[in-house]
Parts: structure tokens; C-alpha cells; sequence
């Protein structure tokens, strides 16, 4: 048997190549490539491979997988932490992963199905584009903000259609390019959502833990691709805690309400406004960690809530 270490690169990898008893057969570099990959792999027989867990070990992990090699993958810090060379070159680290691994001595990372690999990208990628979306939100409201741009008093809420259509209608270069930004990202998030949903129906165990926990789909995916196998974890309940005071009694996908239905059939109105709750919970915020809050927030409560539960001073 022999056993091999990769140290693995950007644009290159280091492999050294041990036997039965840890004596060093080669220690060669090769391109990080499928191409220098399959060469290199094509001249080993009967061996077993580590790598540390790097931002790009997977298409190299898989290569030697389809070869139908055992593969380890390991965790640097760990690693690190058992055999810290003094003299830390490339070379040494490959020997030192293959020495670990013949000794049996390697702390492994998880390696999940490629299934579930493919869906923690497509979860990542939702959450890049949601933030990408707010970024460009907060971009557009600064630049009208700081041209003194206001929205109309009939438009209770920003980056509708119409506000859209009226922040265009000003004919500012920043606006229109980042509003055409916002919308094809929108439209890439469309698009990903009903990927998302697609995915959902044909996985039991992410459905289970959308109704046990009470979240919606996209939340039940993300957690079945970040934890994948809970069992994994030698005692889950250190890992994940559920408190049922947090449950919903139901979950929907889009929370959009009709305020004036509220107010046609309930008699309900709002006294505060989104902005002076902005106002609130931040010196609430400020309130809560000992600092002397900004004073808007409770002037907001003192005219609309006499009865509150601090002040500013």
C-alpha cells in the first residue's frame, strides 16, 4: 500500500509519495489541473490520498475518488496543531500529510455527497444574491438621499413598481444603472427560488425539517445542506438546540399584507411608522448595552406612547 499527500495549490500540487514504511518514493509538483491530474494519478497503484481541506479541494478530491482511490480529506488547523514543522515548505507538508495518513493519525473533515454539495452552492448563491440585492437597495437610497430626493408621501413603501418607475423617471445615471443591477439580480433570485422549490419537493428529510421547525423552504435547505447528516456529530444535541418558544404555528413564503384590509375590517391602524420604529429600536438598541441612546426613538414614543417602557436620558 501506498500513500500519498497532496498539498494542494491554487496553480499548483505537491505530492509526495510514501510506503508501508514511510519511506519517501517521490516528491514531485504538477499543474492543479484535471490534465496533470489524470497523468500523475495514471502512474500510482494500490495507495490512498489526503489533502487538506482548502477552498479548492473538491474537483481534486473528486478526480481521485473517480479513480477509485480511498480519499482523505483533512483538517488544516488540526493538522497543524498534531505536526507543525519547523521548516515549512511545500514539500514538507505533502510528507507530512502522507506520514499522518499512514500512521492513521489524520483529523478529518466531512466530506457530504456531491448532492449535497451541489446544493450548498445553490443555497450560497441565494444568500449572495439576497445581500447583493440589499447593497444595491442601500446604494440607490443613499445616492437620492444625498441628492435630497424624497419619496412621495403616497408611496408608503420603497422599490416598488411605481417608486421604481418614479426613481427612473428622474433620469440620474446612478439610479437607472443600479436599478438595471437590481432588477436582473432580481430576476436571477426568481429564477433560483423556484430552483429552490423544485429541490425541496424532492428531498423528504429537508420537508421534515420544514415542518418540524416551522421555516420556510429556503431556511429547511439551508440547514439540510449545511448540516447534512446530523448523526455525524458525536453528540447532536451540543450542536443544534430547538426552543419551541420560537415556533410558528404556520409559515408562509412571502409576508406581504394589505394594511388597508386591516383597517377596512378590523378597525386597525398603525400609530407608528416603519421610520420612527427604526427610530425606537435603536435606542432601545443603545439603551440595552449602556449607552445614551440618540433621543429620536423616544421622542417618537413620548408623542405617540406616553406610557413607555424607558427614556433616553
Amino acid at each position: 500500500m501506498l500513500y500519498v499527500g497532496l498539498d494542494v495549490h491554487k496553480e499548483f500540487c505537491q505530492a509526495c509519495v510514501i510506503d508501508e514504511r514511510g519511506r519517501a518514493l517521490s516528491n514531485e509538483r504538477f499543474p492543479s489541473t484535471h490534465e496533470s491530474l489524470d497523468v500523475f494519478l495514471a502512474g500510482i497503484k494500490n495507495a490512498k490520498f489526503v489533502l487538506e481541506s482548502t477552498g479548492i479541494w473538491e474537483y481534486i478530491y473528486e478526480g481521485i475518488e473517480d479513480r477509485g482511490f480511498e480519499v482523505v480529506l483533512a483538517h488544516p488547523l488540526k493538522v497543524r496543531a498534531i505536526a507543525e514543522a519547523r521548516v515549512k515548505t511545500d514539500k514538507v507538508d505533502a510528507e507530512t500529510l502522507a506520514q499522518l495518513l499512514r500512521a492513521d493519525l489524520i483529523p478529518r473533515s466531512w466530506v457530504p455527497s456531491r448532492d449535497i454539495r451541489d446544493l450548498r452552492q445553490l443555497v450560497r448563491q441565494r444568500t449572495y444574491l439576497a445581500r447583493q440585492s440589499t447593497s444595491f437597495k442601500n446604494r440607490i437610497s443613499a445616492e437620492l438621499l444625498r441628492r435630497g430626493v424624497r419619496r412621495p408621501p403616497e408611496l408608503k413603501t420603497s422599490f416598488t413598481k411605481k417608486d421604481i418607475e418614479r426613481m427612473r423617471s428622474l433620469d440620474i445615471p446612478t439610479i437607472t444603472s443600479n436599478l438595471d443591477c437590481l432588477e436582473r439580480i432580481q430576476a436571477q433570485i426568481e429564477e433560483m427560488n423556484q430552483q429552490l422549490l423544485d429541490e425541496i419537493k424532492r428531498r423528504p428529510d429537508a420537508r421534515d425539517r420544514r415542518n418540524e421547525l416551522g421555516i420556510g423552504y429556503y431556511g429547511a435547505l439551508l440547514i439540510h445542506a449545511e448540516i447534512d447528516d446530523i448523526n455525524r456529530f458525536l453528540d447532536p444535541k451540543k450542536h443544534i438546540k430547538i426552543d419551541k418558544r420560537y415556533y410558528r404555528p404556520t409559515e408562509v413564503e412571502y409576508l406581504v399584507a394589505d394594511v388597508s384590509k386591516a383597517k377596512r375590517e378590523l378597525g386597525f391602524e398603525a400609530k407608528i411608522r416603519f421610520n420612527d420604529l427604526v427610530k425606537i429600536m435603536v435606542d432601545a438598541d443603545m439603551h440595552a448595552v449602556g449607552l445614551k441612546p440618540v433621543g429620536e426613538g423616544d421622542k417618537v414614543l413620548a408623542k405617540k406612547s406616553p406610557k413607555r417602557w424607558w427614556t433616553a436620558d
